[in-house]
């Protein structure tokens, strides 16, 4: 599928035989290729992963007659950076995050856990102030993916600025505050299980309680 924009004429031919096409806005387009008796033909034609994916998504909402279905396909065609599907998708439940190129890529870039950089140690004003104002006040508690514990503990671990960088702080909702205690409690067995990790062992847990808790943070990140 080709996004062409033609000047001044609106008519031109396409492929080997010359068929005559009209070009259409984008939203129509995609609406046309929704459509098409041999959309999971033309699906398989698509390059890109992450706009094939979109375009699924779009094609099961549509069949579904689900409520939504113009508002996200509104959105896909006018708002996603299509490089961010995963995140925008997983953001459905927060409007102003999702039209916010940087809560986007700061869920994107969260698949595998990593430690930025900070020049601050006031990470609750990083997260809640800086990064994500629209929903500081459903932000129960500003967590630590890799915890406060390991910098203070094993220094050899992590910066100071790592520890307080936004890709290693997550935000505890208000209606699910109980996680982080329970978070807690599992890197509490994670230092049992094993007094001398290295700093790779430590990601790679981060990222299982990412994995088990990442849809109950603010904004969710899996």
């Amino acid at each position: 599928m080709y996004n062409l924009e033609v000047r001044d004429l609106h008519n031109f031919l396409v492929g080997d035989c010359g068929v005559v096409v009209h070009n259409l806005c984008a939203k129509g387009k995609v609406k046309e290729f929704l459509e098409h008796a041999d959309f999971a033909e033309n699906l398989a034609k698509v390059q890109n992963p992450k706009v094939k994916k979109g375009l699924a998504r779009l094609k099961e909402l549509k069949d579904a007659n689900h409520p939504n279905y113009q508002k996200f396909l509104g959105d896909f065609v006018d708002d996603i950076p299509v490089e961010h599907f995963d995140a925008w998708e997983g953001l459905i439940d927060f409007p102003l995050l999702r039209k916010k190129a940087k809560a986007l890529e700061y869920v994107d870039e969260l698949k595998v856990p990593k430690l930025g950089s900070s020049t601050t140690t006031d990470y609750r004003k990083t997260f809640k102030e800086v990064a994500f104002p629209e929903i500081a006040d459903d932000i129960y508690q500003v967590h630590h993916a890799m915890p406060q514990k390991i910098y203070n503990n094993y220094p050899d671990i992590m910066t100071k600025s790592e520890l307080h960088s936004l890709q290693n702080l997550r935000g505890i909702p208000k209606n699910n505050h109980w996680i982080h205690q329970t978070i807690t409690n599992n890197w509490a067995q994670f230092y049992l299980d094993f007094p001398n990790f290295t700093r790779q062992q430590a990601l790679d847990f981060a990222k299982q309680i990412d994995d088990n808790f990442g849809h109950l943070f603010i904004p969710p990140i899996r």
